[in-house]
């Protein structure tokens, strides 16, 4: 069976939704590292936090299945 990263995206909420999401630079929207995601989470925190905290969303990782 593979392995795959596990993925993360950033955004925040206004009023318990979330209305927008950070793009990673390495990737089209995507960190694949946990600490990457949480420095750029913190970095943004510090400079735009005008319109709600930035959170690290767990994206996932993809899953493989058998063929039977």
């Amino acid at each position: 069976m593979l392995s795959y990263p596990e993925l993360y995206i950033l955004g925040r909420q206004v009023d318990g939704v979330y209305v927008e999401y950070l793009h990673g630079s390495e990737q089209a929207d995507l960190f694949f590292d946990y600490t990457i995601a949480r420095d750029e989470r913190n970095h943004m925190n510090k400079t735009n936090m005008k319109d709600g905290a930035w959170e690290i969303l767990k994206y996932g990782s993809p899953i493989t299945l058998k063929e039977n």
